[in-house]
């Protein structure tokens, strides 16, 4: 909800159809959370680690996934990013601190429901910092009271939040979500985790902030992905919030270590672009296939161009009021591009959603990356897709026409 709100008003002041433009949000939210590691994290952890943490988010595979997209992503990884800051200055400055974080927590749910997650990791990292039951008491009424006014907002739309809370499958089997977890975490804090060789001292109060970062989101994600239902569990990217907090944990963890700082920030830059590569390469590979990839590495949108270049294909040699037929992975992206090149967003429709078409439209466009989207548009409307004619084939879609 925030995110659109600031995407809408953003449109607004610059009423401009130019993609770079409209992800322009998104890609400042990313570089601010990456900017206050560099320069407000680096008070508490040092300069070495802070400027080797920015380096590691700056070509992090996982946050380079998502920070780009037109969706709450972005914003979630900088709200969570300064819930986190007051964590680290609670001793410094206790009440900014805590205001900080309290409001970073009303925000968050309102970006996506599910960050409230993050809430009891930061509210308890601060509680673990304070001398006397009033002082620990207050973190958990400001926290634990921001995220509640936050969520309440959604009881304004309940209607509408329940169906949408009911739309998404999400995955088969929890075992796969906890693997895809462990594996984006891996990568993500391998390039931060190498360059150290030396036993990290890690201080007392250190000590308790990381357990509690590390036990909180280790026990809010297994509570999640036990009560959800079989074959409706959540998909990895709904923790994305729970990835700063462990990031600072595993900085605090280090910072007391010596290390090169060339060699660290060498390490993270070439592992971090190689890795990304290697992501961007193995999605295209799996597109081809058939098979969508849906986990924190290999995201089903990272570095993909096609359906661009599709829509400006189409809107050159394909008349204005023709209909659009994509799968539903595809539909979104595709009714942006399609609204960019000028033409009516509403004449993109998902294949899965539509109960019926009837042969009234001039021409009609199908999108596809396999025969079975041909033989689902057969299946769900009463198109003949033996019509269908082959237009044009991308290394990955190919778009067939039916007159």
């Amino acid at each position: 909800i925030l995110n659109s709100a600031i995407s809408y008003f953003f449109l607004r002041l610059f009423p401009i159809a130019s993609e770079p433009l409209q992800r322009l949000p998104s890609l400042f939210f990313g570089a601010c959370a990456i900017l206050i590691v560099l320069c407000v994290w680096r008070k508490v952890l040092g300069d070495k680690m802070a400027l080797l943490g920015g380096t590691l988010l700056a070509v992090s595979p996982v946050v380079n996934a998502y920070v780009w997209q037109l969706r709450g992503y972005s914003l979630t990884l900088l709200l969570s990013t300064l819930a986190m800051t007051g964590v680290l200055f609670a001793k410094a400055k206790p009440r900014g601190s805590l205001l900080l974080s309290s409001v970073s927590c009303l925000l968050l749910p309102l970006v996506i429901p599910s960050n409230a997650m993050v809430a009891p990791v930061i509210a308890v990292a601060f509680v673990v910092q304070m001398q006397g039951w009033r002082k620990q008491l207050l973190p958990l009424l400001c926290i634990g009271g921001a995220t509640a006014v936050g969520l309440a907002y959604y009881l304004t739309i309940w209607p509408q939040f329940i169906h949408a809370m009911q739309e998404p499958d999400g995955y088969s089997s929890a075992w796969k979500v906890a693997f895809a977890l462990l594996l984006g975490l891996a990568v993500h804090l391998l390039p931060l985790a190498i360059p150290f060789y030396s036993r990290p001292a890690i201080d007392r109060n250190d000590r308790r902030i990381c357990g509690t970062i590390f036990g909180g989101s280790l026990l809010i994600c297994l509570f999640l992905l036990l009560v959800s239902r079989h074959g409706h569990s959540p998909y990895p990217r709904v923790f994305l919030v729970l990835f700063p907090p462990i990031t600072a944990g595993i900085m605090l963890v280090f910072r007391n270590s010596c290390f090169s700082l060339f060699h660290g920030t060498a390490f993270a830059l070439v592992a971090g672009l190689l890795i990304t590569l290697g992501c961007d390469t193995f999605t295209k590979h799996q597109l081809k296939k058939g098979i969508v990839p849906d986990n924190l590495l290999c995201q089903y949108y990272q570095g993909s161009t096609e359906l661009r270049e599709i829509a400006f294909f189409l809107s050159e040699n394909y008349p204005k009021e023709s209909l659009l037929l994509t799968d539903a992975y595809d539909f979104p992206t595709m009714q942006f591009y399609w609204a960019i090149t000028g033409h009516e967003g509403k004449n993109v429709l998902a294949i899965n959603r539509v109960p019926e078409i009837q042969e009234n439209h001039s021409s009609i466009a199908i999108i596809s990356r396999t025969t079975e989207d041909l033989q689902l548009v057969s299946m769900v409307t009463e198109l003949d897709t033996t019509k269908a004619v082959p237009l044009k084939t991308f290394p990955i879609r190919t778009i067939y026409t039916i007159e």
